[in-house]
């Protein structure tokens, strides 16, 4: 979709294309680079040793910078899913030219979780078959957990609004493009619903509107945190010239990351490629997660 379409398409053409997008839940660093919004797992504390930031808050990166605070307003533009696996065994390059064990393989950004994902090891989906395993303990052991381990995220691309701190507990007010890596089982889930919600059941584009988020702890046999979403006021955007721009932008981020990751999928097909090393010095596709 052009954004010269997106720009003159009336609303209800606008909602049927966002909702669409959905179809697959109902059924089953370079200073162009954007920030990225996380969910911390971990207490972040101050040189002096005492909390900063608790596990379970949002920090917010951008430009060498982090920003942690309790919610994030976010203004919804694009979302893509993406296929990972750690390999405790794959080599990376480090910026300091030195090489370390054990990294995250990407497939690319795909619209639909049932599309097919080109991975930078030379497999799909990270080696995760896209149909149906009808008899799944006719596979191996190995196999099983080899097929748990390739993970399923949702990706959010648009622009994160954040009242916060630094890490000299400075107060900072600051709006970034973003993008957020959610899991597509749990918090990722969450967030699409919502918004595929307010877009059938209220008639909202969600880019036309801000959403708070806040981080919900779910604890079990796994601890983990889902994602608790609500509307910011009533819609106060449109899809003006700058709106158009960004939704550019994030297109041609989302092209990039693609296109680095196809080029990586291509030379571990080929035989003559022999440097099977990750290099961490990409711009588009974070390594450490």
């Amino acid at each position: 979709m052009s954004m010269t379409e997106i720009a003159t398409m009336d609303k209800a053409t606008l909602l049927a294309a966002f909702t669409s997008r959905f179809s697959d839940f109902e059924e089953s660093s370079n200073s162009n680079a954007l920030g990225r919004v996380r969910i911390l797992r971990d207490n972040v504390e101050d040189s002096d040793g005492d909390i900063l930031c608790p596990a379970g808050h949002f920090a917010v990166s951008y430009n060498g910078e982090t920003v942690y605070a309790k919610t994030v307003d976010f203004r919804y533009y694009d979302h893509r899913y993406r296929h990972k696996r750690y390999d405790a065994d794959a080599e990376r390059k480090n910026r300091d030219g030195s090489t370390s064990r054990g990294s995250y393989v990407h497939s690319v950004l795909v619209q639909g979780q049932r599309d097919e994902a080109p991975s930078e090891d030379g497999s799909f989906q990270c080696g995760r078959p896209l149909e149906y395993i009808k008899d799944w303990n006719s596979l191996s052991k190995d196999r099983q957990e080899f097929i748990r381990s390739c993970r399923i995220m949702t990706i959010f691309f648009g622009e994160a609004h954040v009242v916060g701190v630094n890490k000299d507990s400075e107060k900072v007010d600051v709006t970034v493009p973003v993008e957020m890596e959610l899991s597509g089982k749990t918090s990722g889930k969450t967030l699409a619903s919502f918004y595929h919600d307010i877009a059938v059941r209220l008639g909202i584009y969600p880019n036309f509107c801000d959403v708070t988020l806040k981080s919900k702890k779910i604890t079990g046999g796994v601890t983990y945190y889902d994602i608790e979403a609500s509307m910011h006021g009533d819609p106060s955007h449109t899809m003006d010239e700058r709106a158009v721009d960004m939704h550019g932008k994030f297109g041609t981020h989302i092209a990039q990351i693609n296109k680095w990751i196809l080029e990586k999928h291509h030379g571990a097909l080929s035989p003559v490629s022999t440097d099977k090393s990750i290099d961490a010095d990409s711009s588009f596709v974070t390594l450490d997660s």
